[in-house]
């Protein structure tokens, strides 16, 4: 009484290299998604950089704004850079020195 081989000797090989190939596969395919992945957090690393800034000019935008809006702005503003006075007040503008050059 000896072994005899089954009909279905050859099934075992064909569903262990299906098994191999899917896993080959899956493995291939989840390496690719873990690429993507990292490209996608570099990405956002960098948009959330540019967001971070973008906020933070927005902050110096918004307090400028409430500055310019404020009543007091347009006196300040011809003090400042028109040298406008009130009647009766004097204006007194100092020159900057210029350097003079060396010999």
């Amino acid at each position: 009484m000896g072994t005899r081989p089954t009909r279905n000797a050859w099934a075992i090989p064909v569903v262990l290299g299906v098994c191999l190939l899917m896993i080959f596969l899956l493995g291939r395919g989840i390496s690719d998604q873990v690429e993507r992945l990292e490209r996608i957090r570099a990405a956002q690393a960098q948009l959330q950089s540019y967001i971070d800034q973008e906020q933070e000019y927005n902050r110096a935008l918004q307090v400028e704004l409430e500055e310019v809006t404020s009543p007091d702005f347009p006196e300040k503003w011809g003090r400042e850079n028109l040298h406008w006075a009130r009647p009766g007040e004097v204006v007194l503008s100092i020159p900057v020195p210029t350097p003079s050059p060396f010999p």
